[in-house]
Formats: C-alpha cells, sequence, structure tokens
C-alpha cells in the first residue's frame, strides 16, 4: 500500500521543475512520439492550475472582459497551441499508438495535484495579501518555466525526428509521409510555444 502524497504546492512545483529539466541531460534520448503523446497533457494540467491561482485586482481602465474571462492569458494560449496539436495527431498514422512519455505523465499529474490542492483550500473571500499575491506570482512563474522546459525538450526531440531518414519497406511510405508532414507541423507549433512559455 503506498503512503498519501503530502507534498505541498511549492514541493509539487519544485518536483515538476526538477523532472523537466532532467529531460534535458541527454536528448539524445528523447522519444519524439512519446513526448508528443503527453506534452498536450502538461499544457493543459498548467492551464488549469494557472486559471485558479490568486491575481491582483484589475487595475481601473483595464478591459472588464478580460478581467471577467479569469483566465491567464499565456496559459490559454498555450493551451489553445497543445489542443490544436493533440488535434492534429489523434488518431493519425504517426505517432500512432505509442505510450506517453511516463516522466511527462507524472509532471502534469503532480500539476493536477496541486490544482486541487489550492481549489480545496483556497477561498475568494480571502483577503489579497501581499504574501499571497506574492506566493501565487511564484508559484505561476515556476509552472510556465516548467512549460517552457517542457516545450523545448519536446522541440528539440521532434527537430532531431525531422533529421533522421525513416528506412523501411515502401508499404511504410505513406506513414512516413505522414510522419514527415506531422514533425514539421508540429515543430512549427512548438517554436511558438516555446517563445510564448519564455
Amino acid at each position: 500500500m503506498t503512503s498519501p502524497d503530502r507534498r505541498s504546492v511549492g514541493e509539487l512545483l519544485a518536483d515538476c521543475d526538477r523532472a523537466t529539466r532532467e529531460l534535458l541531460h541527454d536528448p539524445l534520448d528523447l522519444n519524439s512520439a512519446a513526448l508528443i503523446q503527453a506534452w498536450p497533457e502538461v499544457v493543459q494540467a498548467a492551464h488549469d492550475l494557472l486559471d485558479i491561482l490568486p491575481t491582483p485586482p484589475t487595475p481601473p481602465g483595464r478591459s472588464p472582459q478580460v478581467a471577467a474571462a479569469g483566465s491567464d492569458v499565456t496559459g490559454e494560449r498555450l493551451h489553445l497551441i497543445s489542443a490544436a496539436v493533440h488535434n492534429r495527431l489523434h488518431g493519425a498514422p504517426w505517432p500512432g499508438t505509442c505510450p506517453a512519455d511516463e516522466r511527462l505523465v507524472a509532471v502534469a499529474d503532480d500539476l493536477v495535484r496541486a490544482h486541487d490542492l489550492i481549489h480545496r483550500r483556497w477561498r475568494d473571500t480571502a483577503p489579497l495579501t501581499p504574501e499571497v499575491l506574492a506566493d501565487a506570482a511564484a508559484a505561476r512563474t515556476r509552472v510556465l518555466h516548467s512549460v517552457y522546459v517542457t516545450t523545448h525538450a519536446v522541440r528539440l526531440a521532434v527537430t532531431r525526428a525531422l533529421q533522421d531518414k525513416p528506412s523501411g519497406p515502401r508499404s511504410r511510405a505513406r506513414v512516413a509521409i505522414h510522419r514527415s508532414a506531422a514533425l514539421r507541423d508540429t515543430a512549427a507549433r512548438l517554436d511558438t510555444a516555446e517563445r510564448i512559455a519564455g
């Protein structure tokens, strides 16, 4: 029987940061298909977490539509890109049904757990003290850094996969053509996502 996870939000985010940095220890060992399968999960979990972090009140003169949306603009943009990648590749011949990268799945799980801890304990009526806002800003920075490093690692893997020439019988030519097109499209979207997260 496993013991319950008693990590704090800060500890969970620190573990996410550590796990994403470890992806870059050996970039040549990264599996582009497995990473692409898991990347949208990480971005979705980060998006949900960013949306519930306390933010300062909207300054006078700011668009009320932006304030009412209650969403982190950066997180929303990243979410839209990751959803486009997922929709483009879902059910496609490549990456097919390969399993998602377990390291990124664990990062997504930790982000979901951090979200759930905040959601259970935070009350909208609680005062937004400078300490609360500073903690929320630090959490936002750490979440976006984890997404940035993850996106960079996935982009490295995709770029390397584009340089690899698939080999095999001519019957696999259709999959190879789809793979190449999917990698090019994904690389372009990851490049945009990396700039946004950075």
